[in-house]
């Protein structure tokens, strides 16, 4: 069995400033420091290399942005719209996103550090090159999801749905996803080598791979 996947979660203090989202372009370099944030509704944003520490996001949308190379630590974002954000060759660490919609949030070259996914929608997000150590993705529908290269370095899927998810260039060894659901995913035997699998997903597998299983 898979060892569980340990998550530090984000240090956020209680009872922060509150801020509006558009506040940082005033500001000449592009950062939220130790702050809360409710209810804003950003679309079409573009801050590249923008600075997130010790912030909580609660019903905020924010769609169709670029925050490429984005550097977030200690950030907390519950019940909120990130659709179409592109976090490309940025850092997340310690950060954490429950109940969000998540849905072709562009993930390529992200190192993410000790995060935790929970009840969200991630449908045909990119997680390609992405680095994952220390990362839990629970509850969570990863259909159409693309894990080109991933680095599953410590990485736990738990009770997701993975249906049409590619996997075929990214090793699953020693993952874990007998929980988890789909009818079709992307694998190829050198992905499937050393993944942990349900009887029943063993012959899904065994069907994608081109055998035939006899019944006796």
């Amino acid at each position: 069995m898979a060892a569980k996947v340990r998550v530090e979660i984000p240090k956020v203090p209680d009872n922060m400033r509150k801020m509006e989202f558009k506040e940082i372009f005033l500001q000449e370099e592009p950062e939220l420091l130790q702050c809360q944030l409710s209810g804003d509704f950003i679309e079409e944003a573009e801050i590249p290399r923008l600075i997130l520490s010790k912030v909580k996001f609660k019903n905020v949308t924010i769609v169709n942005s670029m925050f490429e190379r984005v550097d977030m630590t200690d950030v907390i974002f519950e019940n909120c719209n990130l659709s179409n954000v592109s976090f490309k060759e940025g850092l997340l660490h310690r950060t954490s996103f429950t109940d969000c919609k998540l849905v072709g949030v562009q993930l390529e070259g992200v190192h993410m550090g000790n995060v935790q996914i929970s009840q969200s929608d991630m449908s045909l997000s990119d997680f390609s090159s992405t680095t994952l150590k220390q990362v839990v993705i629970k509850d969570t529908i990863l259909e159409g999801a693309n894990f080109w290269e991933t680095d599953f370095a410590k990485a736990q899927f738990s009770q997701c749905n993975l249906q049409d998810a590619d996997f075929a260039q990214a090793s699953l060894k020693g993952m874990d996803i007998s929980d988890s659901s789909f009818e079709k995913i992307h694998v190829s035997l050198e992905t499937l080598k050393g993944c942990e699998v349900s009887k029943e997903q063993a012959i899904v597998f065994s069907q994608l791979l081109g055998l035939k299983v006899k019944e006796t």
